[in-house]
């Protein structure tokens, strides 16, 4: 499964689509293939989180569409900072950040018990004072 965010909500670029890329089947892919963009009717990305954690939200009320919801989490290892650069061997993470670095995938279809994946960080720029995410380029894999 792959899925790719352009950079975040707020940005000079806002998000502008997710590829989700479930042809290997198993939870949270379940085979679909679709790809979700910015301004189509029904389709609403939400973008939250700081230099310790992002999450990417995705809703799509196209009932023709079989998946309505997918959440994305990527995190640093504990006491880092989300920079771009490859991050190997995630673990499975929901909140707190891990000794390693983290990422959890969910869609309205289950939640992923991950056995492992990476993601890639190509861009990461945030708020001065808030700390906030303000872009964010990524993609990610992960087998479920």
């Amino acid at each position: 499964m792959a899925v790719q965010m352009p950079p975040a909500r707020g940005a000079s670029t806002p998000v502008t689509a997710l590829a989700w890329d479930g042809s290997e089947g198993g939870s949270p892919g379940h085979g679909i293939d679709d790809t979700f963009r910015a301004g189509e009717a029904g389709v609403t990305f939400i973008v939250t989180g700081n230099s310790t954690g992002v999450t990417v939200h995705l809703h799509s009320s196209d009932a023709l569409r079989r998946l309505g919801y997918a959440e994305v989490r990527l995190f640093p290892a504990r006491g880092a900072r989300l920079t771009p650069g490859t991050y190997d061997n995630v673990v499975p993470a929901y909140g707190a950040p891990e000794p390693t670095a983290g990422m959890w995938v969910a869609s309205d279809n289950a939640g992923c018990g991950m056995t492992g994946g990476r993601f890639v960080i190509h861009e990461a720029v945030y708020e001065p004072i808030t700390d906030g995410v303000r872009s964010l380029a990524a993609t990610f894999e992960g087998g479920c």
